[in-house]
This record gives structure tokens, C-alpha cells and sequence, in this order.
């Protein structure tokens, strides 16, 4: 009978187990994911569903999920999901916007699942991404370069003169300012200031339009009789949107109110004789508030708000028209590197804030004595600065979340005016959408075992044929 080597036998042994470990493995348990999908029910919040099934008990499940917004920390968020093990789970998860703020239309979600059963199996199942929009209306949209315009009431024609506002205006912005641009923007038009503030959840009643610079987004409430409301509001928050996506930083750098606004105002077009000529007036009458009191805000108070406004837009149209275009983007920068707005003016002009304040005002003919620093900076303490001032100001919403995507955006409101009243938009349901049908889930766990199971083939089966060739050695020795 012939000899057959020891290592052979066992060799052959293993390859069958190899065989065997898959099935057995595969055999074990698997994740069937039924239901995937989100339901946009806006403004109230989006709904997550998940349904899967598997042979051993689901122990968490976790929603992964996040949008492309501008952040200084990974603009994602996770929940685990609660709920009693079992093999077949249905669950859904709810993300009010009452509490997180809105996601604005137009941006773009994605999420995932994360699955693990009993025997420690993680699933995760491929990402997939929907845009926010509100389900309610019928939409119609034009896209121009970078702009894309929404609305639902009005013609095409209507439409088309939004878009062209836009693009009009981020041309200005680029040419006159030095503010370049580059990524799209999503452009969403209410034909009323009271549909607008709806589908904010929670609004001023005067605000009638909102710059979401973190997403790129903008809402308007424009209503058809007032159309030409946009030819000024509209340029103005693609304004905030672009210069505060452009100075974004994660040192705590600020531009001042004055400097802000007056860009803002500056790219809406000539500033009205009437507003120039108050300004001109406050001067000559000595009761002009000094820029370095309008660093932090401007009045509660509309006629002085208003003026500061005005001041502003003619601060900013001295330093483009004395400096050129660059000079304020250089300014913009500077200021985005961390430097105080006075560092950053010395650097870019030679001149701070008080010195700015001088050569525009010697500019139009009057003097000015720049005040103490101590008593300047008692006048900004004292001067009424709420975030919110009476036609684009700043708001900075924010809510402390748990297990929510993380929602700070830097929001900028437009003065709705006193329009005339119409009626709120007929609200529709929502429809689900149900996007991309849900990937086979990876990580099977009989691919693994059968990677362990060759490895230890290859171990043995190298020692075996060490000791095989030993004996063979041994045998052939005579004697």
C-alpha cells in the first residue's frame, strides 16, 4: 500500500472545511432591507422609515444622515433608533425643523442605515440623497449659470426676469466688489410675504426674505403686485449669501455691521437721491453716528436705522470708488485670516476705522474729530443693536439639539414691507419619495470566515509540509 503523507491527509481535510465555511456562515444570518426612504413633509420636518428583517435578532439600528452645508465640523449627524430586539423591525425617526430650523429647498440630503443583529453583524446600507423641497406646491424652475429659480405663481416670463435679477447681480458683485463666485444657488420665490414666513416656521412678520448662506439658499416672498420688490431685495441677499460664504472661518473672525450692510446695499444699485441727501443732512447737523458705533449693529429705531443703512452703502461706494474693486476683496481677506477690522483696514487702505470714518466724510466736505476710543466704544455699548434690524439684518439662529444635524446657519432677513394682504397658499399633502431601490447589504459574514479559514490552510499547510519533509528525510537514511 502506498504511502500517503500526513500532510496531504490533513491538507485535504481543511480544504473541505474551507468548502463548508461559507454555507455555514451565510447559512447563519443575513439583513433584508424591505423600506428605505424619507418623507418630506415641509416645513414640519423630514420622516425616516427603515424595514429589514434577519434570521437572528436586530439589536440597533442608527440613522446616519447630513447635508453639503458650510461648517466648521463635519456637517453630519447619527441617531440610534429605540426599540425592542426582534427579527423583523419597521421603524421610523423624525427631524423637526421646529427645533433643528429649517432645511432650506434646494439643498441636498443623503443618509444611510447602520444595522447590527445578535450575532454582531453590522450592516450599512449605500448612501442615497434626495433635495429638500416644499412638497405642497407645484413647482416651476429655471436654471441660468449658477442661479436656479423656483416659484408658483406666475408665467414663465416672470420666471425668467428672477433669473435674470440674479445672475445680473452676482455679475455687479464680481465686477464692482471683486466678489467672485463659484457655487450654484438655489433661489426660491413665495408670492407672499405670509406664505414666506409659513415655510420659515418661525419668522418676523415683516421679514420678507432670508439668505441661508450656509446652504447656498434663499427665500423671498414676492408678491406679483410687487414684483418689482425682488429688483432690490434679491440682490441684496445674494449679497449676504456670497459675502458670508466667501469670509467663512472657523477663527471667530467677523465683518462689522456697517461694513456688512453697506456691500448688501451697495450691490442693490445707486443709492436714491433722497437717501443720500439725509445722510448729507445728519453730517451737516453733527448727529451722524460714527462707523465704529455701528460696528456691533445698527438702531431698533427705523428713521435711524434707515440712516445707518444709507451711511453704510456710502462708506462702501467711497472704498470702491477711491480703492478699486480689489482692494475690497483684499479687505474681505484680511478679515477672514482673524485680523480685527481695524488691523485689516491699516493693512489693506492705512487707514482704521476712525481714519475711513475722516477721508470719507473730508470726501463730501465735512470734518470729523474721531472720539475717544473709550467713549466710542460706551456709544456702541449703549446704542440699541438687536440682531435683527429693520431691513437685512443678521440672524443667528441656533438650538441646542440632540441626536439632530447640527443647524446654526448664518441667516440674513429682508424688510417685507407693509404689503397688501393675500391669502396663505392652499396646502397640499406630502408626498413620499421613495429614491434609488435599497442595495443588496454588504459585509456578508461567510466571506470573512472563509478569508480566516485559507489563512489557516496556508499556516498549516506550510508546517505540515516542514514535518513531512522532515520524515521523509528520516525514512530515507539507511539503517
Amino acid at each position: 500500500m502506498p504511502h500517503i503523507p500526513l500532510t496531504r491527509i490533513l491538507l485535504a481535510i481543511l480544504l473541505v472545511s474551507l468548502i463548508l465555511v461559507p454555507g455555514r456562515a451565510s447559512a447563519q444570518t443575513s439583513i433584508e432591507v424591505s423600506r428605505n426612504e424619507v418623507q418630506i413633509d415641509f416645513p414640519t420636518g423630514l420622516h425616516f422609515y427603515i424595514s429589514a428583517s434577519s434570521q437572528a435578532d436586530i439589536q440597533t439600528v442608527t440613522l446616519h444622515y447630513g447635508t453639503d452645508r458650510q461648517t466648521c465640523q463635519p456637517g453630519q449627524a447619527l441617531t440610534e433608533l429605540q426599540f425592542n430586539p426582534a427579527k423583523q423591525v419597521d421603524l421610523d425617526w423624525e427631524l423637526e425643523f421646529v427645533l433643528s430650523g429649517i432645511i432650506p429647498p434646494g439643498v441636498e440630503l443623503w443618509w444611510q442605515w447602520e444595522i447590527t443583529d445578535a450575532s454582531m453583524q453590522k450592516w450599512i446600507t449605500d448612501r442615497q440623497t434626495v433635495r429638500i423641497n416644499d412638497q405642497r406646491q407645484k413647482w416651476q424652475s429655471l436654471t441660468e449659470g449658477l442661479v436656479t429659480v423656483q416659484w408658483y405663481e406666475g408665467d414663465q416670463a416672470y420666471g425668467s426676469r428672477l433669473v435674470q435679477t440674479a445672475v445680473s447681480a452676482l455679475d455687479r458683485m464680481q465686477q464692482e466688489q471683486g466678489l467672485a463666485y463659484s457655487n450654484p444657488i438655489w433661489i426660491t420665490i413665495y408670492p407672499s410675504y405670509e406664505a414666506l414666513q409659513e415655510a420659515m416656521v418661525t419668522s418676523n412678520e415683516w421679514t420678507g426674505g432670508v439668505a441661508y448662506s450656509d446652504y447656498n439658499a434663499i427665500l423671498l416672498g414676492v408678491p406679483l403686485e410687487q414684483a418689482d420688490f425682488a429688483n432690490s431685495a434679491l440682490p441684496h441677499e445674494l449679497n449676504h449669501l456670497v459675502v458670508n460664504r466667501l469670509t467663512f472661518n472657523c477663527v471667530g473672525a467677523r465683518l462689522p455691521t456697517w461694513l456688512v450692510e453697506g456691500l448688501a446695499m451697495f450691490s442693490e444699485g445707486p443709492l436714491p437721491d433722497a437717501s443720500r441727501q439725509g445722510v448729507l443732512d445728519a453730517l451737516g447737523a453733527g448727529t451722524l453716528p460714527t462707523l465704529q458705533s455701528l460696528a456691533a449693529g445698527f438702531s431698533a429705531y427705523s428713521d435711524q436705522a434707515n440712516l445707518s443703512y444709507n451711511q453704510s452703502e456710502m462708506v462702501v461706494d467711497y472704498l470702491v470708488k477711491t480703492y478699486g474693486p480689489q482692494g475690497l476683496r483684499n479687505l474681505l481677506d484680511t478679515i477672514t485670516t482673524g485680523k480685527t477690522i481695524d488691523e485689516a483696514l491699516t493693512q489693506v487702505y492705512t487707514l482704521d476705522t476712525d481714519g475711513l470714518d475722516g477721508a470719507w466724510r473730508k470726501s463730501l466736505g465735512f470734518t470729523f474729530t474721531p472720539p475717544e476710543r473709550a467713549v466710542a466704544q460706551a456709544e456702541s455699548t449703549t446704542t440699541p443693536v438687536p440682531t435683527l434690524a429693520l431691513w437685512t439684518p443678521a440672524i443667528h439662529a441656533s438650538a441646542t439639539l440632540t441626536e439632530t444635524l447640527p443647524v446654526t446657519p448664518t441667516l440674513t432677513a429682508t424688510l417685507a414691507g407693509t404689503p397688501t394682504k393675500t391669502a396663505s397658499p392652499t396646502i397640499r399633502p406630502s408626498p413620499t419619495i421613495t429614491p434609488t431601490p435599497v442595495p443588496t447589504p454588504r459585509g456578508a459574514p461567510w466571506l470573512w470566515g472563509g478569508l480566516a479559514a485559507l489563512l489557516v490552510v496556508v499556516g498549516v499547510t506550510i508546517v505540515l509540509a516542514v514535518i513531512d519533509v522532515a520524515i521523509f528525510r528520516r525514512s530515507r537514511r539507511p539503517g
